[in-house]
């Protein structure tokens, strides 16, 4: 089994299954945005021409800002990424049913491959079917997420108009701290760019991205997590007790998984994705496999060695992995990264 042609389809397969979710949110706040704009512009330009021209104190442009966010309420609420009338909940749930559906595929795929490698045949169905109130809770709570995320852009927004106006901000500026609210900086090319961390290290940093960049995060993160648990599932009912953790090699991995990758761990202790945009698999494996090679030892640690070249071209040659639990571990009240086992 070549272990990183393995990677880069799932990676693709990935990739293609998110295309539309991340598109439908793009469209959508670049709508809103546009909207907003268009009726802030001249709004607010009117209302600063006003305090100025009468000399109007602070209490009195806090006052008249306040009566602007009235105005411009409905445009400054078609922001919010989880309203109905977004589209995006229709996506999101389409997108977690089909990945879903591809984990289970790729689950079944790399044990089938297996199965008739030692003369067994495969059943035809492994995990039970489709539990789609489970689905249907992963939207919910996606969609409260991106609602609470949609709430702090808004009042960003209203905060922008209001510090404006008092401070006599021009309308351009106005205009650029509420598209950042909500696009993004829009001087920054890319959402991750490297940086240095509060301990001075070179790290790939996240910048400002907005609403666009939280709604963005959640969305893949949704995905990623319906892909991964249907594959667990399957894994579960093919009786698989254990996988390898393979990480993505390239600039964009992280400290937790590249230290992982290549690495074997019961599968009840692999937390997959292991934070926000993690975008890293698992494979199903078994000693016997091992044994007779169908993945083989020396490819795993061929991995390894390739995800921290990666790693330190990225973050230099001394850098290091973690040793401690990933974001989402921590959620799940883990104290402590999973301990790899050996085969």
């Amino acid at each position: 089994m070549n272990i990183e042609r393995v990677v880069a389809s799932i990676d693709r397969a990935t990739r293609d299954l998110e295309t539309p979710l991340i598109q439908r949110i793009r469209e959508h706040l670049h709508r809103a945005q546009t909207r907003l704009q268009r009726e802030l512009r001249p709004a607010y330009a009117s209302n600063l021409g006003a305090a100025t021209a009468n000399f109007e104190s602070r209490v009195f442009r806090e006052a008249r800002a306040r009566a602007l966010i009235t105005q411009l309420d409905a445009a400054i609420q078609a922001i919010d990424v989880s309203a109905p009338g977004a589209g995006v909940s229709r996506v999101l749930q389409q997108s977690i049913l089909e990945g879903t559906a591809e984990g289970a595929r790729q689950a079944k795929t790399l044990i089938r491959e297996a199965e008739r490698t030692f003369g067994v045949t495969p059943p035809a169905s492994l995990a039970p079917a489709l539990d789609l109130r489970a689905i249907q809770a992963q939207v919910d709570g996606a969609l409260q997420r991106l609602n609470r995320y949609s709430l702090e852009a808004i009042e960003k927004v209203n905060d922008a108009i209001v510090e404006g106006l008092v401070a006599g901000r021009n309308p351009t500026r106005v205009a650029y701290d509420v598209r950042t609210a909500i696009t993004g900086d829009p001087r920054a090319r890319e959402l991750l760019a490297p940086g240095i961390d509060s301990r001075g290290r070179k790290r790939l940093m996240l910048r400002k991205g907005g609403l666009a960049f939280q709604a963005e995060t959640i969305a893949r993160t949704e995905m990623l997590s319906a892909v991964n648990a249907s594959r667990m599932s399957e894994y579960t009912a093919a009786g698989v007790q254990h996988v390898v953790w393979i990480a993505t090699p390239d600039e964009f991995v992280c400290e937790h998984c590249g230290g992982r990758s290549g690495r074997t761990y019961r599968l009840e202790d692999v937390i997959i994705p292991a934070h926000p945009r993690c975008r890293c698999t698992s494979l199903a494996v078994k000693k016997e496999w091992l044994d007779d090679g169908l993945i083989t030892r020396d490819e795993l640690s061929e991995h390894r060695s390739t995800v921290l070249r990666a790693y330190r071209e990225e973050h230099g040659p001394d850098s290091r992995f973690a040793t401690g639990p990933s974001a989402f571990e921590r959620a799940n009240g883990r104290d402590t990264a999973p301990s790899p086992v050996n085969l």
